[in-house]
């Protein structure tokens, strides 16, 4: 290194030094200033370090907690004042002049035996600075000895002061420790910032959850989980002891109302997770109750997801099964569901006799416009209305099963479905085969009457030529 850059090495050490000289801050003196309220009930002493910008910690205090000859001159303008204030972590001297916004600086005297108290925590050394910030929050001997004897011997004066400033009680500690907990200082603050405290655990205990590690306390509270709930699924039938269930089940807002109404389904399988599901895919109380009423145990969850995911409820399910149709799958249900096929429509099926056909016969026979009422009146006058593609290509054809009940009443009843279509697509008609009985041609043959349609001949035409006749 050349000799250039060893004196700038030099100076720079000598900057620092005199930097750190010059911002150096003792802890334990500083200047202050004081304000009173409107009432002179309180006084509110603003010590400051630093020249006032380093700290500035505001202390309310009463009147009668200044000791010291010139308390009563503090409001005197231009009258010099000495006075303190004492805590058992230490003394805080205030010197300086009074007025109307009196000031002057102070000092902090540490009390060796509260330090030496402080310390039995196992925390190591306390300085002057912890021991102020004792006497600013007046924290009492009896708060450090009370720790000290409930065995904590792990608290540094940080530990101390938080706890202090979040208002934990020894009570509170004490109580925790007797249900079996010894939380840390952190452990001790979440668990009371989170709101739990000895009494949430004894109720928690009594539901089976003893001895349950701080962290899931503190989870079970910030969801919901108390006492009662936990109660309230034990009784369901979910395990006290399943603490990550139970928070899941919170979570998922799944009430107790919601589980034992799951439960009382009857579902062949249930557990936790498919309550859960249930409730993540909307299927409420009311679809779970009347399911309870068709009695599905042949079901699975995912069965009753799917049906309630496609608008399936429970009172339609009873009715494909009331109505014959016992077999059905879930996917058999959902298609006929999803293609409009109604409970009057089932319940016309049953009345038929058809409860042998498939869910694929059932949607193409409504898809195709076939009416219940005629699967009823096809079935009474003998034809096989489970023959789905006979139905469908009358049907189609435009041949009813009113048209099919004419032809009979005309001594037509042995028409085959073939004969019926014939006769729609030539239009021969029940009114033409009535015309032409008036006209005296009695009992034709189906092919007679289609070439006699097809020979461009119709009713009147052949009625004014039988009279001529």
């Amino acid at each position: 290194m050349n000799q250039r850059n060893l004196f700038f090495l030099g100076l720079m050490i000598l900057v620092a030094g005199f930097l750190a000289e010059s911002f150096a801050v003792n802890m334990d003196e500083g200047t202050w200033r004081a304000c009173r309220d409107a009432s002179d009930d309180a006084i509110e002493l603003r010590l400051g370090q630093g020249g006032g910008w380093w700290r500035n910690v505001g202390i309310d205090v009463k009147p009668s907690e200044l000791t010291g000859p010139d308390v009563a001159a503090l409001w005197t303008r231009g009258a010099p004042v000495k006075f303190e204030l004492a805590r058992e972590a230490g003394r805080i001297l205030f010197e300086g002049t009074g007025g109307r916004r009196p000031k002057g600086d102070w000092t902090f005297q540490r009390d060796a035996a509260f330090a030496a108290r402080v310390e039995k925590l196992g925390g190591g050394p306390v300085g002057d600075e912890d021991l102020l910030r004792m006497a600013i929050r007046k924290i009492e001997g009896s708060f450090i000895q009370g720790l000290i004897d409930l065995g904590y011997d792990k608290l540094d004066a940080d530990d101390v002061i938080r706890l202090h400033n979040h208002d934990i009680s020894l009570d509170y500690v004490e109580g925790m420790q007797e249900l079996g907990y010894r939380p840390d200082g952190e452990e001790l603050i979440r668990l009371f910032v989170h709101g739990v405290g000895p009494q949430e655990a004894v109720q928690l205990r009594t539901m089976g959850l003893s001895g349950i590690p701080v962290e899931d306390l503190i989870r079970l509270k910030n969801n919901g989980v108390d006492a009662q709930y936990v109660k309230a699924m034990v009784d369901v039938g979910f395990p006290a002891s399943d603490v990550e269930g139970l928070i899941r089940l919170a979570v998922h807002g799944v009430a107790p109302e919601y589980a034992a109404a799951a439960k009382q389904m009857g579902l062949k399988r249930l557990d936790l997770e498919d309550v859960i599901r249930l409730r993540n895919h909307g299927v409420d109380e009311e679809m779970m109750r009347g399911m309870g009423r068709v009695k599905p145990e042949d079901l699975s969850t995912e069965d009753l997801i799917r049906l309630n995911n496609n608008g399936v409820d429970a009172d339609y399910v009873s009715e494909v099964r009331t109505s014959g149709f016992e077999d059905f799958s879930v996917e058999d249900v959902i298609r006929i569901h999803n293609n409009s096929v109604d409970e009057s429509y089932l319940r016309g099926l049953r009345i038929a006799g058809l409860t042998d056909l498939s869910a694929e016969d059932i949607t193409r026979l409504h898809v195709h416009g076939v009416k219940a009422e005629d699967l009823v009146i096809f079935a009474r006058l003998g034809y096989d209305a489970s023959d789905v593609e006979d139905i469908v290509r009358l049907e189609n054809n435009g041949v009813s099963a009113s048209t099919v009940e004419e032809f009979r009443a005309l001594g037509y009843g042995d028409l085959s479905s073939d004969d019926l279509v014939h006769l729609r697509n030539n239009d021969v008609t029940p009114d033409f085969v009535r015309k032409v009985k008036e006209a005296g041609l009695d009992n034709l043959e189906v092919r007679t009457m289609i070439r006699l349609r097809q020979g461009g001949l119709d009713a009147e035409t052949l009625l004014k030529e039988r009279g001529g006749n």
